[in-house]
């Protein structure tokens, strides 16, 4: 696998933009770039954004970022001076295309489907498979219910998707991973095979990452807080 390092990374953290990274690598990142001998094959890292990925920040810092009314309360239970709230974005009829595009382009390999807990993986999936479908390729949208219907096909999956299907877990943001580990755990259990993981926004300051590596699942974080312009 081919690693970039981007210039004055040994300064520290956090990255410039999307990037897939393992345990290795991300104690790599944190211990300096003389550590990376070690984690050369575990690290990708662009110098720059995409265009699709500068297009999507545009969106979120425009309608989704709130840095007045502060200090905000996260789910985690973590007190922060500023709040993202995504749907605003990927609810949005021109956010859910920007966030289709940003999605596709980060996915790898064959992907038969994309999806993760509702509500807040619910349009990122939808506006991806019509991106894809936009495209001329194929991919479905599917959905992980919080709790398991009692009527009518039951269980918590829904959508398009088959057992031995090849999957993505996508999320909008992620602090503590909980969401995206719990859908994975889903999906594995009705017998998808999970191939990768996206979050639209990552504040978790590399643990999410980390989380993903000890399952072996490749993980994306599109969107930082660097790239929006908070810390």
């Amino acid at each position: 696998m081919l690693l970039t390092i981007p210039p004055g990374l040994q300064s520290g953290w956090p990255w410039r933009t999307s990037m897939i990274f393992t345990r290795q690598s991300y104690l790599a990142v944190r211990l300096g770039c003389n550590a990376l001998g070690v984690a050369s094959s575990s690290l990708v890292m662009k110098t720059e954004p995409s265009v699709a990925i500068r297009n999507l920040v545009e969106h979120l810092k425009a309608h989704s970022v709130r840095t007045e009314g502060g200090p905000f309360r996260l789910r985690s239970g973590e007190t922060t001076s500023w709040y993202i709230d995504a749907r605003q974005t990927t609810f949005a009829g021109d956010g859910a295309p920007l966030v289709g595009a940003a999605v596709l382009e980060a996915l790898d390999g064959d992907v038969d489907a994309v999806g993760g807990m509702t509500i807040g993986a619910d349009p990122m999936a939808l506006a991806t498979a019509i991106a894809a479908t936009t495209a001329g390729r194929t991919l479905n949208a599917f959905s992980i219910r919080k709790e398991a219907k009692g009527h009518g096909t039951g269980g918590r999956l829904v959508g398009p998707v088959t057992e031995g299907a090849t999957v993505w877990i996508l999320e909008d943001t992620t602090t503590t991973g909980g969401a995206l580990i719990e859908a994975i755990d889903v999906a594995l259990s009705e017998g998808l095979q999970v191939t990768g993981a996206v979050a639209l926004v990552d504040r978790s300051a590399g643990r999410v990452g980390v989380l993903l590596e000890e399952r072996a699942i490749p993980y994306r974080a599109l969107v930082t807080p660097e790239l929006l312009g908070v810390e």
